[in-house]
């Protein structure tokens, strides 16, 4: 429904910002980490980790936080995601607001190395971030299933 890009600040900087700008919301407010969110980091200036800080944050309406105990790997996130942005038969299951441009870019902009699976090095730019904070969120709510053949 909408898109928040924030340069140069923290969790609860980002926090702060998203109650200011939905504070008034009333039907909660889900976050979706990679697994290192339960670590510390020293870019939480108090020290405590960003799941705590998300958990403690009491300005937003019945928050949750989910984080997996360790992060899927890359190449199945990426999987999850493609199939359900367009499947084998042409089904579409993720739909992205068009007010998400930033999003819709990184989608456009990303690759894999040729002949691989692996992506394209995006070191040093904005490329990959919004998208993978997408993947986590998507392989926690609608992860692939596979099928085992008869």
């Amino acid at each position: 429904f909408d898109e928040i890009f924030l340069r140069n600040t923290n969790t609860e900087a980002t926090l702060r910002h998203l109650a200011t700008k939905y504070g008034h919301h009333r039907g909660g407010f889900k976050f979706y980490c990679d697994a290192s969110s339960k670590a510390r980091s020293t870019k939480a200036p108090t020290g405590k980790t960003d799941y705590l800080i998300i958990k403690n944050f009491t300005d937003l309406h019945d928050s949750m936080v989910f984080y997996p105990k360790k992060n899927p790997f890359r190449k199945d996130r990426f999987a999850t995601v493609n199939a359900l942005m367009c499947n084998a038969l042409g089904v579409r299951n993720l739909l992205i607001n068009s007010k998400c441009k930033r999003l819709i870019n990184d989608f456009r902009m990303m690759a894999y190395r040729e002949g691989t699976t692996d992506p394209e090095n995006y070191d040093g730019t904005d490329i990959g971030h919004m998208s993978d904070g997408c993947g986590y969120m998507v392989f926690r709510v609608k992860p692939m299933k596979v099928l085992e053949q008869e």
